[in-house]
């Protein structure tokens, strides 16, 4: 099952995941279709959770903020929320687009990635 087993931050494992799908597309019919769709929404369910889980959204007070910058936490969590987002890309034209979209533009990019940078 993809949510019990799939780790969203593996190129490896998410490149099974593309061919799953891909593999699914190929031997669509009428009656597999619900089962794919099935399919598609575990796969995003996983996407999100996974980013919640490995790449949590952290709050950092104000006086803490040039230590946060320097800390290798800040650094480790950039790194997963990087990996989440291109393994989550790596199944574009695979899952919806107005689902996968806001995955990773909104909750990766606008939401961990960018306030974590500094200018």
């Amino acid at each position: 099952r993809l949510r019990d087993c799939w780790d969203v931050a593996s190129s490896g494992q998410s490149q099974c995941v593309a061919a799953l799908l891909d593999e699914c597309l190929l031997f669509d019919t009428d009656e597999s279709s619900s089962a794919f769709s099935g399919l598609q929404i575990e796969a995003l369910q996983r996407l999100e959770r996974g980013l919640a889980d490995l790449a949590p959204e952290v709050f950092v007070a104000a006086p803490e903020l040039d230590r946060w910058y320097g800390s290798a936490a800040r650094w480790r969590l950039l790194w997963r929320t990087c990996k989440i987002a291109h393994c989550a890309s790596m199944l574009e034209g695979r899952l919806p687009d107005e689902r996968l979209g806001p995955l990773v533009l909104g909750a990766a990019f606008a939401t961990r990635l960018a306030p974590r940078l500094r200018g």
